[in-house]
């Protein structure tokens, strides 16, 4: 896919101020161009928020009012926005990714944990990232990787892997000793 010049795409706008997806599209350019040249039209967001008015079922056009709001320094109502998206597509592993790592940067480290299960169980590659994520969190730690891994076999011994890489042996050893005899 590549993105239509900016140009065409206010042109268009213009001519069709009532298309979820021409707003999408104009709004995702916009924001596109932060990563070209390091700005940010502000204007992204309400193309964004147009485009969701106007498909209100789209999770695509919340994740991309999102993106927007959170580039504005709108924290809460990205948060909000991407909430949304995934009520709409809740097994969707990239919209759950999203929204934990937007909690992280909020500093919300347990509500992140729901999110990063459902993306981890929709993508398994994407179980060590989340522990690591987790890890590496100033609150993080053995603790909540626990608690992240809940009763989860699969997840406790990517944990156990993790605990192993990073040379903590003890700590890995009580974490296999605690699943299930029959999970491992």
């Amino acid at each position: 896919r590549f993105l239509l010049p900016r140009e065409w795409l206010v042109a268009a706008v213009e001519r069709f101020p009532n298309s979820a997806r021409v707003n999408f599209q104009l709004a995702n350019a916009e924001i596109a161009n932060v990563a070209n040249n390091g700005r940010f039209d502000a204007q992204a967001e309400s193309h964004a928020a147009r485009a969701v008015y106007l498909s209100p079922w789209s999770y695509q056009a919340r994740r991309l009012l999102a993106t927007a709001q959170e580039l504005n320094g709108k924290q809460e109502e990205a948060e909000g926005s991407l909430r949304e998206a995934v009520k709409l597509a809740p097994n969707h592993a990239e919209l759950n990714w999203a929204l934990a790592n937007l909690l992280l940067r909020r500093g919300k480290l347990s509500e992140s944990f729901a999110p990063f299960r459902l993306a981890a169980r929709s993508r398994t590659d994407l179980l060590p990232p989340a522990i690591e994520t987790i890890w590496r969190f100033p609150d993080g730690g053995l603790d909540a990787l626990k608690y992240f891994a809940g009763d989860d076999a699969e997840s406790m011994l990517a944990v156990v892997k993790f605990l192993t890489e990073q040379n903590l042996v003890a700590e890995a050893g009580a974490v296999f000793n605690s699943i299930d005899d029959q999970a491992k």
